[in-house]
């Protein structure tokens, strides 16, 4: 007589051969014994690697999955500007995405100028705001893209204080860019 293995491999306590059948008294290995830390960590023959010998106390205090931000909502790690500088970069071109399919989607569907006109009528107040917000990508991914063109074709500019100082650059002349687009008339 055959039966079906259990088929929810993912808890603890279930079987790994999810849709294998087995013989009646067969062993089923249970997840949690293949991918659980051995009790001794001779059992993985890395000592030639100069594992430690209190290693599995000192995965006993790693966190199981890297996260940023804590439970109260603050930041575990500190993220220097090339890191920030990095994520805004790909952060505006994901917003340009976004603002330009909305661009096509108005102009495909309607007429863009009214509705721009219209925008600025019902909402003078945000009319500095708005720009601000359609300026920033702009000018932040652009000059992000010359700077990177710079790297690429000068290789030079990579030390730790370069590429920190430059970081702070892009974002001031962003911030300046996009202020004076904010307030611009055309």
């Amino acid at each position: 007589m055959m039966r079906r293995a259990a088929t929810n491999c993912f808890s603890t306590g279930s079987s790994f051969a999810s849709s294998a059948t087995t013989q009646p008294g067969a062993a089923v290995v249970p997840l949690r014994h293949l991918f659980s830390t051995p009790q001794n960590s001779k059992a993985l023959d890395t000592d030639f690697l100069g594992t430690p010998s209190n290693r599995d106390e000192l995965n006993a205090k790693r966190p199981i999955s890297p996260n940023i931000f804590g439970v109260d909502g603050k930041p575990h790690y500190k993220f220097p500007p090339i890191a920030l500088s990095s994520v805004t970069n790909r952060i505006t071109g994901c917003m340009l995405t976004a603002g330009m399919a909305g661009y096509a989607g108005v102009a495909l569907t309607g007429d863009l100028p009214a509705a721009i006109e219209g925008f600025k009528a019902s909402a003078p107040v945000l009319v500095p705001v708005a720009k601000f917000a359609v300026a920033f990508p702009v000018v932040y991914h652009t000059l992000g893209g010359f700077r990177h063109l710079v790297w690429d074709y000068t290789v030079a500019g990579f030390s730790n204080e370069t590429m920190e100082m430059s970081s702070y650059a892009l974002f001031a002349a962003s911030l300046a860019g996009s202020g004076a687009a904010a307030v611009m008339t055309i």
